[in-house]
């Protein structure tokens, strides 16, 4: 468009045109400038917007609510939420990554209005991470702990949603990643409604008081992998109405349902495979004209009905043409088909290994109530299972899992940012793509050095599992996901510590945070000079001591090569409002330790938890049958009058085992000069705390034992020196040796005697020649008659030197 603009004279001559392009988007402008006699000149000019930096806001440092750091928060910035509980309803219409500091159990939302209709998280924005919180408190029906409408490439993981109307609900939302929550206790766990090509990976979906652990109506293309639903009122998991189709429901547990542990209601082309389902009413429920089906390689055991396909009114319909196959069934009733007709075995030729032969061949089921014989030994029955007058197996395996087949498995690929055009065994694709391969399929993948996108050049950094090379060789043998990322070309990598700062606190528990403008590839840390430590994503630096300490972080742009660092000085004056007694950070012999603490006035609550288990706060209690190895305790403690709590966390060791002797040896093995000693050798180990010390404890005879302690040579080798004796002494010795946590064992203990050696008696010299000369003579005399046979036993009347007993 032509937009006029003020011209401003200098009052010579001379004037300035002021062009506003506020609110104009980017590009090339022209301003022409005509005077009164209309002669014209023009100039060109590009606008490009200044592209705003991406910060993280401190909750609630920066801002006291999670809501009103979105609200302040610009496209694309990080909200880190500190530990506390927060009562709001938050609704997220920015994409924005919105993580706790510390996880969910230490970060909890709670709404703030239980029946209104409000969630505690309502998502209206694609690309939004939601990370580690509790989310709790929804009591209506329709109410929800996290809420997705109408979004896009969402991630919602290690988040904790209890009590609420559904745990987690996508309204319309396509793309999003839904991993690692616990949904239990909600009146439903997870609830989809057309949505489509969601990742459901790794939730725990239990307990749900009204309905199913996972829900799925009117969506397709979902994989719903890896996860657990147990112990629901109704199913583990349901897919609903015809819409629901082509859905991945592989690797899940269906456990202790009240009803079912799978069940499909008019729901067309999905597959069921490698499931576990046990000990529910149904363990597969096919109902409500279900068609097209597989249900393929699942244990189901258990449950009251093994498999159920149909409705026995026929009310929808029949529930035919789908695949069931490879399934193990060990139920009260195997089976039970209404009206329908579907394939109990594979439909193609499977290669399958049976009892260490190969075999080409149609595979069934497993039916624990089968009675047939198998006489070629192929592993598959030689009459039918079976089931109705339109239903049998017509290759029932003999055994669980006695043809083992090969499956197929998807591999996705995907970039940061997306867009990039790669090549899979040499044709071009575009991310994000995915394909599916026979099991162990090799899948050699390659990726461009770099690609624009927006305009601007990115450069290849690598994948997000670690690997750097662009070309890489895939086999599949499980589901797998692969991302490329990729940098701008011309942007530096810059550092911001946000924490710790340059000030005092008053904890010894330190959070480490830093924020970073673009992908790199690793950081490390020194803390107060000592050995770099590599940490991925924030942390916590636990138990620090008082005084003044310094830290170095270092960012890699890529494998060796620091492209930033930053050094912070701080000082720790702890104010701990408890103080922990036991256990202590130290390595303990038994399996059975208290847990002493105490805590000042304002301290209303304090619990700990266990190697991550759930917190408690149980006074004067003794952590028992406690297994070797290292163990977490961390205390939490809230105070009255303070929003946050605080954090403390002891490291101990349990090793009740003592270390372990090995090839003891002595050297020289002869010995008849007063002037040398014997040096003795053990190979001493110890798995758990690690040997402390080594000794060797030697006896001449006379009472008196002598200690000394071994020095550790290489690898696992102590060394010790027992000094000379005289001609004739016998020496007893033996090698204790002690690890860390004070377990002791000797090698007494362990071959049930000592060491011993007797040096040889003392010969006059003038023996020595009269000596020689009888065996000279002996030796002339045996080579005639016997061979030198005799001289082994004139050899064997000399005294010993040196006897070795062990």
């Amino acid at each position: 468009p032509t937009v006029p603009s003020q011209v401003i004279t200098d009052g010579s001559g001379g004037f300035t045109c002021i062009v506003s392009v506020l609110n104009q988007t980017d590009g090339t402008y022209t301003i022409r400038a005509v005077d009164g006699a209309e002669n014209e000149e023009s100039a060109t000019f590009t606008v490009t917007t200044a592209a705003q930096s991406k910060t993280t806001v401190i909750v609630p440092v920066d801002y006291p609510t999670i809501q009103e750091a979105i609200n302040h928060a610009q496209e694309g910035d990080t909200i880190v939420v500190k530990d506390g509980t927060y009562y709001e309803n938050v609704t997220v219409n920015k994409s924005l990554t919105i993580e706790s500091q510390n996880g969910a159990e230490n970060t909890i939302v709670c709404t703030l209005e239980p029946e209104t209709g409000k969630h505690v998280f309502r998502i209206e924005a694609d690309n939004v991470v939601i990370k580690g919180f509790t989310l709790s408190g929804i009591t209506g029906w329709s109410n929800h702990g996290i809420y997705l409408r109408e979004v896009e490439n969402c991630v919602i993981s290690d988040n904790i949603c209890v009590n609420n109307s559904a745990g987690i609900n996508l309204y319309n939302s396509h793309s999003n990643l839904i991993e690692n929550n616990n949904l239990s206790n909600n009146q439903d766990g997870l609830y989809m409604h057309q949505s489509h090509n969601n990742s459901i990976i790794g939730n725990v979906a239990s307990k749900s008081t009204a309905g199913t652990g996972i829900c799925l109506g009117f969506s397709s293309y979902n994989k719903i992998v890896n996860n657990t639903a147990n112990e629901n009122r109704g199913a583990g998991i349901e897919l609903m109405e015809h819409g629901t189709s082509n859905n991945l429901i592989a690797g899940n547990i269906f456990s202790s349902n009240r009803l079912k542990g799978i069940q499909l209601f008019a729901a067309d082309n999905n597959r069921i495979v490698n499931n576990t389902i046990l000990n529910n009413s149904k363990g597969i429920f096919l109902r409500g004209g279900s068609k097209n089906n597989v249900v393929a390689s699942n244990t189901i055991l258990g449950n009251s009905v093994g498999i159920f396909v149909g409705d026995p009114s026929n009310e929808y319909g029949n529930c035919n043409g789908s695949r069931i196959y490879l399934n193990v069934l060990d139920n009260s009733y195997n089976v039970f088909s209404y009206e329908s007709s579907n394939f109990w075995n594979s439909t193609e030729k499977i290669a399958y290994t049976h009892e260490n032969g190969d075999f080409i061949g149609y595979l069934g089921n497993y039916w624990s109530n089968y009675n047939g014989t198998d006489t070629n030994g192929d592993g598959v029955g030689d009459v039918p299972y079976f089931i109705d007058d339109d239903n049998q197996d017509d290759y029932p395996l003999m055994v669980p899992n006695s043809a083992t087949p090969s499956f197929s498995y998807i591999l996705t690929v995907d970039s940061l940012p997306s867009g990039v055009t790669f090549t899979a065994d040499g044709t071009a694709f575009t991310t994000p793509w995915s394909e599916t391969y026979n099991e162990n399929t090799a899948v050699s993948l390659t990726m461009p050095e770099f690609y624009f996108y927006n305009g601007e050049k990115y450069t290849w950094i690598q994948w997000t599992d670690g690997k750097s090379d662009r070309q890489r060789t895939v086999t599949l043998n499980e589901d797998t996901s692969l991302i490329a990322v990729f940098a701008p070309e011309d942007t530096p990598l810059q550092i911001s510590v946000l924490s710790p700062t340059n000030k005092t606190y008053s904890t010894v528990d330190i959070p480490l945070e830093i924020s970073v403008n673009r992908f790199f590839y690793s950081t490390t840390y020194s803390l107060d000079g000592q050995v770099n430590t590599t940490v991925v994503g924030n942390t916590t630096l636990l138990g620090m001591s008082q005084g003044t300490h310094s830290i170095v972080i270092y960012i890699e742009d890529s494998p060796g090569s620091i492209s930033a660092l930053e050094t912070v000085y701080f000082t720790v004056a702890s104010a701990n409002g408890f103080s922990i007694l036991s256990p202590e950070n130290r390595t303990y012999n038994t399996t059975d330790i208290p847990v002493t603490y105490t805590k000042n006035e304002t301290c209303y609550y304090l619990g700990y938890s266990l190697d991550g288990q759930l917190y408690t706060d149980k006074e004067n209690v003794t952590l028992t049958a406690l297994s070797e190895g290292a163990h977490q305790l961390m205390f939490y403690a809230n105070y009255s009058g303070r929003v946050t709590g605080e954090f403390a966390t002891v490291w101990f060791t349990v090793d009740t085992t003592p270390p372990n002797i090995t090839e003891v040896t002595q050297a020289p093995a002869d010995t008849n000069e007063t002037t040398e000693g014997v040096m003795v050798n053990a190979t001493v180990t110890d798995t758990v705390s690690d040997v402390k010390r080594v000794t060797l404890s030697y006896s001449d005879g006379n009472g008196t034992w002598v200690n000394v302690e071994m020095a550790k040579l290489e690898g696992n080798i102590w060394n010790g020196m027992i000094p000379p004796f005289p001609h004739g002494t016998t020496i007893t010795y033996t090698v204790i040796a002690e690890d860390n946590a004070g377990n002791i064992v000797t090698t007494e203990e362990l071959y049930e005697q000592p060491n011993q050696y007797e040096t040889l008696p003392e010969f006059q010299s003038w023996i020595l020649l009269p000596l020689s000369l009888i065996i000279t003579s002996f030796v002339v005399v045996i080579k005639k008659k016997t061979k030198l046979i005799g001289f082994n036993k004139i050899l064997q009347t000399l005294p010993r030197k040196l006897k070795i007993r062990q």
